[in-house]
């Protein structure tokens, strides 16, 4: 199954390369793109945006562990409480 991942991420690899050298022998300038104002831009936006999903993402979890870690407390205190007379 790990075979099919890795293709797929290998044929990817290889479509990018392909469509990069296709542009560039059609005459775009690849690094002019990359660089100009509106790919910078849009860039900087959509990392904004992964860093403010992993921020919430981030303080979901420590809440939910917060939560999870107390109700183990709880059931541990539970067993214990059982096991002793």
């Amino acid at each position: 199954m790990k075979r099919a991942n890795n293709r797929g991420f290998i044929r990817l690899i290889i479509l990018i390369l392909v469509v990069l050298i296709a542009l560039s022998y059609l005459g775009f300038d690849v690094k002019k793109i990359i660089y100009s104002p509106t790919v910078t831009k849009i860039a900087s936006l959509v990392w904004s945006v992964l860093v403010l999903v992993f921020k919430l993402l981030f303080a979901v979890l420590q809440a939910a562990w917060g939560t999870i870690s107390q109700g183990l407390k709880y059931t541990l205190t539970l067993v214990q409480n059982i096991k002793t007379p």
